[in-house]
């Protein structure tokens, strides 16, 4: 809601906030937070962390994403690659 609301900054606190509370606590993180971080960054201009976030993405939903899910995070990876 935070991105879709352009308020990306929030977004990107609260995303961290909940990367450092599933590795406290040693929980699975899944591929959509990964996903999302990369959107925001890459909204905030973060061309390097954007393309990091998306890879992790891959990594985390390997074997698991939809054909869809995966086509759209390789291509946010092809437009941040350019």
């Amino acid at each position: 809601v935070l991105f879709k609301n352009g308020k990306y900054s929030e977004a990107l606190g609260h995303l961290t906030a909940a990367l450092q509370h599933y590795a406290q606590k040693k929980l699975y993180v899944g591929w959509e937070v990964y996903e999302h971080l990369g959107l925001v960054k890459e909204a905030l201009g973060d061309k390097v962390g954007a393309l990091a976030e998306f890879r992790r993405a891959l990594e985390a939903g390997a074997g698991t994403l939809t054909d869809k899910d995966e086509d759209r995070i390789k291509k946010a990876i092809e437009r941040l690659s350019r």
